[in-house]
């Protein structure tokens, strides 16, 4: 049961054009550009989770595996390989190194499974609460995505452009502070710019958070949001202001009554 309920990740090392193998993998190569062409025209769509499993497939024909790339996610790889005993007995270990709820063990490792091949195309959110509890959870997955994203990037590898966080569900009004704050690590251009929105940073990189890709009453809508959000901040620290002169006041008359009533208990 704890078998079945593993992620299935297979490994780079692995891949190789067989000469028995050479009939299936003409095949396959020829069916890799439809799927890659499929989860392109649904990754905009409500059909993500089939957009996912297209690239999956693909990412796993060609060899487009995690582990080449994520030293962390290569020694949790080497690390199943011995056997179960030491796999990680969460998927929290994939997750903090960089995985996100919509890989299989074929887009990370490229091994196939511990438990067997059977279980390669299963998805960590597939894998139930007990074994994956973050991915349980819509905005489990959403944090792990982003943290994803964020790992990626510690590692050289960014998106070139702002719609692959947009597609997990950022806003133009986030920064790199808030989508990464899990992750220490600073902004790959450094860290002054942890703090600036999507919005500024310009139109190569975010179109549609620019002022020209946004229409105007979305993008003046998302600069109100974040002045009533700023107003609100300091409101409620100028209520709190006046609420600590109040009882400072009101400890300073006390004060100024027990003295008097003591001078007079004097005379």
């Amino acid at each position: 049961q704890k078998a079945a309920s593993l992620p299935g990740f297979r490994r780079s090392s692995d891949h190789g054009l067989l000469p028995g193998r050479m009939a299936t993998m003409i095949s396959q190569m020829l069916f890799v550009p439809l799927a890659l062409l499929i989860a392109t025209m649904l990754a905009g769509c409500a059909v993500s989770d089939l957009a996912n499993q297209a690239m999956n497939y693909a990412a796993n024909q060609l060899g487009f595996v995690r582990a080449d790339d994520n030293p962390a996610i290569k020694t949790l790889c080497d690390a199943c390989d011995t056997g179960l005993d030491t796999c990680p007995t969460t998927c929290q270990g994939w997750l903090d190194a960089g995985a996100n709820c919509d890989d299989s063990w074929n887009g990370i490792c490229g091994t196939d499974h511990p438990s067997g091949a059977e279980f390669n195309d299963d998805q960590l959110k597939d894998t139930g609460a007990d074994y994956c509890s973050p991915c349980s959870t819509a905005e489990g997955q959403k944090t792990a995505a982003f943290h994803s994203l964020c790992v990626d990037c510690s590692l050289g590898k960014c998106p070139e452009t702002c719609q692959a966080w947009l597609d997990k569900g950022a806003t133009c009004a986030d920064s790199w502070s808030t989508l990464c704050s899990g992750s220490e690590v600073d902004h790959p251009q450094g860290a002054q710019y942890n703090s600036d929105p999507l919005s500024s940073s310009g139109a190569a990189f975010c179109p549609p958070c620019s002022e020209e890709g946004m229409t105007s009453s979305e993008y003046y809508d998302e600069a109100k949001d974040e002045a009533k959000d700023a107003y609100d901040e300091a409101l409620h620290e100028h209520a709190e202001a006046l609420k600590e002169f109040g009882e400072k006041h009101d400890e300073a008359m006390h004060e100024h009554d027990e003295a008097l009533k003591e001078s007079a208990e004097k005379r």
